[in-house]
């Protein structure tokens, strides 16, 4: 159950990463 939360946490994040990105450029 952890690891599966903690890959969720972790796609959200790269998710977030790159919308960031896609707004700087």
């Amino acid at each position: 159950m952890v690891g599966l939360k903690n890959r969720v946490i972790v796609k959200l994040h790269v998710f977030y990463v790159v919308s960031l990105v896609q707004r700087v450029i």
